[in-house]
């Protein structure tokens, strides 16, 4: 009888364990790194992307002088506070084209 009773015992407490386990799995932040097109604002403050969705920027020293400038950057975000830790930024290049119909090609 106290062998059943201590099995029974350990199948709660092992399964309170497990429980616990998942709990504390769901709150931890995932660190998959997302890469975002966006905007600059002010002093690096915030990243407005394509979609007009606004990402306050935990490091904002990192895009100083990067203001107006359209910037592709890979970063880790946090979706509940709309913020994002930018690891890496590469500033967009700006294409230029030209039309043989311009009047600059015309004699």
């Amino acid at each position: 009888m106290k062998k059943l009773a201590l099995v029974l015992l350990a199948g709660v407490v092992m399964s309170t364990a497990g429980a616990f386990a998942q709990d504390k799995s769901v709150t931890t932040q995932p660190t998959k790194v997302f890469t975002l097109s966006g905007t600059v604002t002010e002093e690096g403050k915030t990243l407005v992307s394509d979609k007009n969705d606004e990402w306050t920027v935990s490091n904002p020293q990192l895009l100083k002088g990067q203001d107006g400038r359209e910037v592709t950057a890979r970063c880790r975000l946090d979706p509940g506070k709309l913020s994002l830790h930018i690891l890496s930024f590469k500033p967009e290049e700006v294409k230029y084209s030209a039309n043989r119909g311009d009047s600059a090609f015309h004699r």
